[in-house]
């Protein structure tokens, strides 16, 4: 490939990255925008640079993103805190969200011997009641 190819070559691949990043109407070419607006800039180069100083000014401010990772790193604790006390679990075939005091793991494949994948199911819920009065009984046996 000779040197003039591959100045060509590396013009039209910057020419298509900048054209796909165009977001366009039904009925757009983007590749058409991205060279209508080199052309503009080549030819009125004034009215270019005022364009790229508004849009500098326009860029989101430093503290908005800090903000946004805020708000994220706060939805990822409360999910995670949600996620250690349930689990997720298919009833009817859909998947639900249950308490994992409610349900056991079952292997998900139990005739293949190698298997260690598992499942979640849901055991029905849980009677408080005769939970506390099977914990007495076991506690007045062991003290028996």
């Amino acid at each position: 490939m000779t040197p003039e190819q591959k100045t060509e070559l590396e013009y039209l691949i910057d020419l298509l990255r900048e054209a796909s990043k165009w977001n366009v109407d039904q009925g757009d070419d983007a590749l058409r925008l991205e060279v209508d607006l080199r052309i503009e800039n080549i030819l009125n180069p004034e009215e270019s640079e005022e364009t790229e100083e508004a849009a500098e000014e326009s860029e989101p401010d430093p503290g908005a993103t800090d903000d946004y990772i805020e708000k994220r790193n706060r939805n990822r604790e409360a999910k995670a805190k949600y996620n250690k006390n349930n689990v997720r679990v298919f009833t009817d075939g859909k998947p639900v969200w249950r308490p994992r005091n409610e349900c056991h793991q079952e292997l998900r494949f139990p005739d293949k011997p190698g298997c260690d994948s598992f499942k979640w199911v849901w055991d029905g819920p849980q009677d408080k009641q005769a939970q506390m009065d099977s914990m007495w009984e076991q506690h007045e046996a062991g003290n028996a």
